[in-house]
């Protein structure tokens, strides 16, 4: 097979995603060259347009340097600049595959892949192919599944079925789903002379394969996982940076007759103003959560999970099974008044996506108490429930209020003693709101506390619970997939027999840091037996 060109609509592909990298400095240059200038700043433009010639051309002979050639065995991409570069990418390598179909490019039946592979090559992936016909996906899937098939053969494996409790169960709590997220097929999966699942994590062998399985989030929980979201906060954050960088931007006279404004400004009307600020942000979050996982569909064929989603920009990732690091159940503080809970997966790949865009998103949103049960059909070690955590005792909550109140309080007294130099007159309501911040550090460190927690469900499986700000974390870490475990102490808690313990996944190309601190020495000595049980006697390691 001849090598390829990408299509012409790949060059505005390529062209928005340079002027999108570029934008920064762009931004940063016009600030800094318009800044106390008398001759009007035509040399920033001139500077400006040079520069996005330069970025434009330097695309165009990207664009017409680049080829791919889907091989038998290998897809070989061609590129370079200034030095050639021939890439050779086994099918057998490929760990995910991502698709992206942008609205303007449906019409032409065009979609972008992201090819991952275990080299690691940054967030951009080991190869990317802009605006290229849906089939080529298709093929590139087609021989990986083949070629990985020949590389390892499948082995079956016996699974036991559920108890009859266990499929009652299953059954009335995935009914209860109703229209949240009905799954596609739920009689042939609860029915225990079908695909049955595993009631313990399978240890040996490869695991076994169920029926097709899908997953399709409602507009009811779609509505939800978008309400719920604290997405406003970084957009609020963006336009508070756009302000205060306003006077830097804009002509001087636009600037004074804003602020002689804004002084006019009664109290009540800057309270308005606040307000419609926070019901703007939280719209855009709003819709822009609709969109991003409009239509949400998880789907498993054999080993391969896949999610796509997506109005404006459609998003397929396909991972396998044995990629999946551990699975994460996340709720924020807002999720957690509604009982609701997010599903994702870390796996050993860069095809993230979620709000933060540091996991595969499983489910959206789900209920909690029906979360482990829904999750279940998909990855098979999950356990069917989870007895209560071995938390942090009570006297050692102290611990994190005084970690998360002490840096925050240092960063405001250091502010009020630049505003007492500064801006006298703001000092008191400068003084009350550092005062009222210092307390919401303070109750976080609480949430944190009573968040925290570890259970060890068996030799082959451990969940562990943190919290963070206003976002609770509870991972299912198979012990296959520990990279290592740290126990932590220091000469002061050390006398007290206080820890911190710290399990480390793989996550995409860099490392996912689970720490549960001030934990009891004997809770952490435990999971180290069970993470090490040959340096430890059987069952040394049970809580």
């Amino acid at each position: 097979m001849k090598d390829e060109r990408l299509p012409l609509a790949a060059l505005i592909l390529m062209f928005a995603e340079s002027g999108y990298k570029s934008l920064v400095y762009v931004i940063g240059l016009i600030v800094i060259g318009f800044r106390d200038r008398r001759d009007g700043g035509w040399i920033v433009w001139v500077l400006v347009a040079v520069g996005v010639l330069l970025v434009f051309g330097m695309t165009l002979v990207r664009y017409l340097r680049f080829t791919y050639r889907l091989a038998d065995a290998q897809v070989v991409i061609k590129s370079g600049l200034f030095v050639r570069k021939t890439r050779h990418i086994p099918y057998a390598k490929i760990q995910t595959l991502r698709r992206q179909q942008w609205f303007f490019l449906k019409p032409f039946n065009l979609e972008s892949l992201t090819i991952e592979t275990s080299g690691k090559n940054g967030s951009e992936g080991e190869a990317q192919l802009y605006a290229v016909a849906p089939s080529v996906g298709v093929a590139i899937d087609a021989r990986r599944k083949t070629a990985q098939a020949k590389a390892v053969p499948a082995q079956a494996v016996p699974a036991p079925a559920l108890a009859a409790r266990d499929q009652a169960a299953a059954a009335a709590q995935l009914g209860a789903l109703g229209a949240a997220g009905q799954p596609s097929e739920p009689a042939a999966v609860l029915d225990p002379t079908a695909s049955a699942q595993p009631s313990a994590p399978v240890t040996s062998g490869a695991e076994p394969l169920p029926a097709e399985l899908s997953y399709t989030i409602s507009a009811h929980d779609l509505n939800l996982y978008a309400l719920t979201s604290l997405g406003f906060i970084p957009i609020l954050t963006g336009a508070l940076w756009l302000w205060d960088k306003f006077d830097d931007i804009v002509p001087k006279d636009w600037e004074q007759n804003v602020n002689r404004y804004m002084a006019q400004l009664a109290v009540a009307a800057l309270v308005a103003v606040i307000i419609v600020a926070l019901v703007i942000g939280i719209v855009i979050s709003y819709l822009r959560l609709v969109q991003k996982y409009y239509q949400f569909t998880l789907t498993q064929s054999g080993d391969t999970l896949t999610a796509a989603r997506g109005l404006l920009k459609r998003t397929q990732v396909s991972t396998r099974l044995h990629q999946l690091q551990a699975v994460r159940f996340s709720q924020t503080v807002i999720r957690q008044w509604f009982h609701l809970t997010t599903v994702q997966a870390l796996i050993a790949s860069n095809a993230s996506d979620d709000e933060q865009s540091d996991a595969m998103v499983l489910m959206p949103v789900v209920k909690a108490d029906q979360a482990l049960t829904a999750m279940r059909r998909f990855v098979t070690w999950l356990p069917a429930q989870v007895p209560a955590l071995q938390t942090v005792q009570r006297s050692r909550y102290w611990y994190y209020i005084r970690n998360a109140a002490l840096g925050n309080l240092v960063a405001v007294l250091a502010g009020l003693v630049g505003i007492y130099f500064g801006r006298p007159a703001w000092l008191l309501p400068a003084a009350l709101i550092g005062a009222a911040w210092v307390l919401l550090a303070a109750l976080q460190g609480t949430y944190s506390a009573r968040s925290a927690g570890v259970k060890i469900l068996s030799p082959d499986l451990l969940v562990l619970q943190k919290g963070g700000w206003w976002r609770r974390q509870r991972y299912f870490v198979r012990r296959a997939n520990v990279q290592s475990l740290e126990v932590n102490t220091s000469v002061w808690l050390a006398k007290r027999r206080v820890c911190h313990l710290v399990i480390n996944v793989r996550q995409g190309d860099s490392n996912e840091n689970i720490e549960v601190s001030y934990l009891e020495q004997p809770v952490a000595d435990a999971v180290r037996a069970w993470y090490r049980p040959a340096d430890f006697g059987a069952g040394d390691w049970a809580l």
